[in-house]
């Protein structure tokens, strides 16, 4: 009788660099895992949210998504096929583990033990840990020491402001391993996969019952083509449009992403080319993927839900007759066709970092959104967090108290990106923002809004 091969694991220590006193975790992970299980890992224990890019450094190799080096200047093998047992790694030993290359926030791990286990042992495992992890996006340690001061001085200038971004409070002591453990049991679920994987069935024939409304409608008054002729979003839709026809772009092979030439080049021609790069002190961090270039991500995800392109992981993005069409026609058409996917085929969860709601409540956003929007009278000012109440309630969103996190707040904030700021680039709301904390990178929150004219008559547009 064959016996069965002993089973080991690595015990692993992980902390914060140069933040006093040390937020850190360790864990417990089978050593046939990779590296990329191992981020994933990381990122539950702590509980960041994996927005952003990472690599890991062992024995001064770099190791990360390869398809984030597209320029080669980083030299990165492949995580994905990077095991533990792999790395030459001996009990003692230390690696680096980056996350976010804005914030910089960097990690030192150390291989405490190689253990044997039994098959009763559940692998990954959180074994113990201190202190919060720091808020996504807080500016890294600097901006984290600065966050730390504010919240804690009520009469500090930035006090409320820090508390509202936080979602009312914050306690950086504050450690749950119940919470961190069973983060590591459900898994990245919370991860948002390829957009395009969602979408790439769709192609040139979109279910009739969801986008026979790409509205072929009565011609617009002069003032409605006008509106729309100069809307950016639908300029840089079309130069998107233009740009795949008359260029051999294949998707990357991981995710059918754009690659980052070509995102580059339809950058340059927006209306008002996004940025390719963050800079933070003398630090300059490259945008390595699409999705962190939003403007030309938002574009792509509308061309695609609309079927005027094809494409996915390791294929040609083409235009397909649609698209063709569309480079044609009217440009109140162009808009409304583009509002039709955007409100009946794409799901706007695309634009966060993670999923926030259950397929139905996702999909069942769109008609609550408008049942709310759609009667205002033109013009009238809606606060933006009486808003969020109503649709709320309107949505039937409930949660048992306490809460484990600020959800009112993560909703806030995520309508933020998937419905003001979509409505606004498609001339439907008229918005008022204001800086929420200062310092922040490009962190605004929005004050209120109203209903256009322009977008009163989209909606009535819209079957």
């Amino acid at each position: 009788m064959q016996r069965s091969q002993p089973r080991h694991a690595w015990q692993i220590r992980i902390e914060l660099r140069k933040i006093r006193p040390p937020v850190w975790r360790r864990g417990l992970v089978s050593e046939k895992a990779t590296l990329l299980r191992l981020h994933e890992v990381i990122q539950d224990a702590f509980g960041w949210l994996d927005y952003h890019l990472h690599e890991f450094i062992v024995h001064g190799v770099r190791y990360g998504d390869p398809e984030n080096d597209e320029y080669g200047e980083l030299d990165l093998q492949d995580e994905a096929l990077a095991r533990l047992r792999s790395l030459g790694l001996q009990e003692g030993e230390r690696f680096e583990y980056v996350y976010d290359f804005g914030d910089n926030w960097e990690h030192s791990l150390w291989l405490e033990e190689v253990l044997t286990v039994d098959k009763s042992t559940r692998l990954p495992a959180c074994l113990g840990g201190a202190r919060s992890c720091p808020p996504e996006d807080v500016g890294g340690v600097g901006g984290y020491a600065e966050f730390l001061d504010a919240v804690a001085d009520s009469a500090h200038p930035q006090h409320g402001q820090y508390l509202t971004w936080a979602g009312g409070a914050f306690d950086p002591e504050a450690f749950d391993l119940g919470e961190a453990d069973r983060r590591l049991r459900r898994g990245p679920g919370l991860r948002r996969g390829s957009a395009w994987s969602d979408l790439a069935d769709a192609g040139a024939t979109p279910p009739e019952a969801q986008i026979d409304a790409v509205p072929r409608i009565a011609p617009a008054s002069a003032e409605q083509e006008s509106t729309a002729r100069g809307l950016a979003l639908r300029r840089d839709v079309q130069t998107m449009l233009e740009y795949l026809r008359d260029h051999r772009v294949t998707g990357t092979s991981s995710t059918g992403n754009l690659p980052l030439k070509a995102v580059s080049e339809i950058a340059a021609g927006f209306v008002e080319p996004p940025k390719l790069e963050q800079r933070i002190g003398s630090y300059v961090h490259r945008f390595r993927s699409e999705e962190e270039v939003r403007p030309v991500f938002f574009a792509h995800l509308l061309a695609q839900g609309a079927g005027l392109l094809n494409g996915r992981a390791g294929r040609l993005w083409r235009l397909t007759e649609e698209g063709e069409t569309f480079l044609t026609e009217s440009t109140f058409c162009q808009v409304l066709t583009l509002l039709a996917a955007w409100w009946h085929r794409v799901n706007w969860q695309a634009l966060l970092h993670y999923r926030l709601l259950a397929e139905e409540h996702a999909a069942d956003l769109p008609g609550v959104v408008r049942s709310l929007v759609e009667p205002l009278p033109v013009g009238q000012t809606v606060d933006f967090e009486e808003f969020i109440d109503r649709l709320i309630e309107k949505a039937g969103w409930e949660w048992e108290k306490p809460e484990p996190y600020d959800i009112r707040g993560t909703i806030a904030a995520a309508m933020k990106n998937m419905l003001v700021g979509p409505l606004a680039a498609f001339g439907i709301l008229s918005t008022r923002s204001t800086k929420a904390i200062e310092g922040l990178e490009e962190w605004s929150k929005p004050v209120s809004f109203s209903l256009t004219e322009f977008g009163q008559t989209l909606f009535q547009a819209l079957k």
